[in-house]
């Protein structure tokens, strides 16, 4: 088949710029016209040519889309009809601004009144068209529906407000801050802040931390921030030197959040919380108990425990002359011997329960050290006791025993729960901190909070937050559990 070609003296095909010069005005504009009505009929948003009086000359599907009227309802009406009347005004006077020449176009925020009633937010662009002489001839109109994202931003102010409110109910007061390079800067805080430290946020950024609080105290909540800085949640107890003098105790709760904008910042929520009142109440009714266990632990040592050690003394003395005579009482007052060595061993173990430094008169090296020895009697596992004493203690004795204690209930976790063979327990003085480690080479902790509420971590972790100490309990490696509670010496 022989292909078709056009002859010497075809017309060549005509091009768009060919046809562009070679067309007469009229088709010029009726193309555009057309380009026109395309654009607008289909827009996504609505559109409308409005009359200078107000009235619709002409408006697109998208327009009757957003305030439920057709085309034919519209176009028999006003845009001041459907106008919300509280934004009316409004309209009307920038209408007439542009009408008098003094602004060439507008946008505002106003809401239009839908056929079945409800307000309609939109978001409305005006221009003026006028003809060769000046005169106005209809404006053009963009309405965009605006609803969901109003609804969106009251919902926000409304949780706003309610946050705000909550957070000013609080007794202390709510935080928030920004996380940078293991620092926090505080960026808000609730009205109760003045209240707690006695000044405004500006006053004691300007001044710094280190206006209000000791230096125990501000080592806390610095490694605080730090913890919360990695992703850590906080939870502290400690004084502060608020700007109108004396003293208060604040426990202070705080967790990092990402930052909702995209970006790796983080920032940290929290709550103070003014604790003064409970701390007083605590500290009076602990140094009450205090004194009281330590009466009665001196009473049974010093006193009761005392006779009895007299009484086990003589009963042993009688034993062995009744043995030595071949008196017929030798059995009874052998077994007499026994009950009193017993008794003054139930004795001293009921005044060490009572205050468990008594034994050693307050010395914390001395009570754990007898810890140690009775451990390694029973046979479970090798314990070592190491002891760096490079200052003096200047804890209460209430911090003392507490101290104490949690390393009690750890090397009795380590030796009834872990399996270890090889018990280390280290206790480090300086002039800055006490610092007591208990270290074993087990099977370790269980995963779960439930698991290690039921190796007494809950009662560890008491007592750290009763003498502001920082408790940490971790897996070592593959096996083994490190308890670590450091102290910080008073100043």
């Amino acid at each position: 088949m022989n292909s078709i070609r056009p002859s010497d003296g075809a017309r060549p095909r005509a091009t768009a710029a060919d046809r562009d010069s070679s067309a007469t005005p009229d088709s010029r504009l009726v193309e555009s016209e057309e380009r026109f009505r395309g654009a607008f009929e289909f827009a996504a948003i609505g559109m409308a040519l409005v009359a200078p009086d107000g009235r619709w000359l002409r408006v697109n599907s998208s327009l009757c889309g957003i305030v439920g009227y057709s085309p034919e309802e519209l176009l028999a009406t006003t845009f001041q009809a459907i106008t919300h009347p509280a934004d009316l005004d409004t309209d009307v006077e920038f209408v007439k601004r542009m009408l008098d020449g003094a602004i060439p176009h507008y946008q505002l925020e106003k809401r239009y009144i839908h056929k079945d009633g409800h307000l309609v937010s939109s978001l409305l662009s005006v221009s003026l068209v006028r003809d060769s002489g000046g005169r106005p001839l209809h404006f053009v109109s963009q309405i965009q529906d605006i609803s969901a994202r109003k609804e969106a931003e009251a919902r926000l102010i409304e949780s706003e407000l309610r946050y705000r409110i909550i957070a000013n109910l609080v007794p202390g007061f709510v935080y928030e801050g920004i996380l940078s390079e293991g620092r926090m800067h505080m960026t808000w805080v609730s009205a109760g802040f003045e209240r707690v430290y006695g000044c405004s946020l500006e006053t004691f950024i300007s001044l710094g931390r280190e206006r209000f609080y000791d230096p125990v105290a501000l080592a806390i909540v610095l490694a605080a921030i730090a913890d919360v800085a990695r992703g850590a949640g906080a939870r502290i107890e400690v004084p502060i030197r608020p700007f109108d003098g004396g003293e208060r105790w604040v426990r202070i709760v705080s967790r990092a959040v990402r930052v909702a904008d995209g970006s790796e910042k983080m920032r940290a929520l929290g709550i103070v919380e003014d604790i003064t009142g409970r701390r007083r109440l605590e500290r009076a009714l602990t140094d009450a108990n205090h004194q009281e266990q330590q009466r009665l632990s001196n009473e049974l040592h010093d006193g009761l425990g005392q006779d009895l050690t007299g009484l086990a003394c003589l009963a042993s003395a009688l034993a062995k002359e009744a043995e030595r005579t071949q008196s017929p009482l030798a059995g009874q007052i052998s077994v007499l011997s026994g009950l009193a060595r017993h008794a003054v061993e139930a004795c001293s173990d009921i005044a060490r329960g009572i205050s468990p430094l008594t034994e050693g008169r307050g010395s914390l090296i001395a009570a754990l050290r007898q810890t140690v020895e009775r451990a390694n009697a029973g046979g479970r596992a090798r314990v070592e006791f190491r002891v760096f004493d490079n200052a003096p203690l200047r804890l209460s004795q209430e911090s003392l025993n507490q101290l104490y204690r949690i390393a009690q209930e750890a090397l009795n976790n380590a030796l009834k729960h872990s399996k270890a063979e090889h018990i280390v327990l280290t206790l480090e003085i300086d002039a800055a901190r006490i610092r007591i480690e208990v270290a074993d080479d087990g099977s370790g902790f269980p995963p779960t909070a439930a698991g290690l509420g039921g190796l007494g971590l809950d009662s560890m972790q008491y007592r750290a937050a009763a003498i502001g100490a920082r408790l940490s309990i971790q897996n070592r490696g593959t096996h083994g559990v490190v308890v670590t509670c450091e102290c910080h010496q008073a100043f």
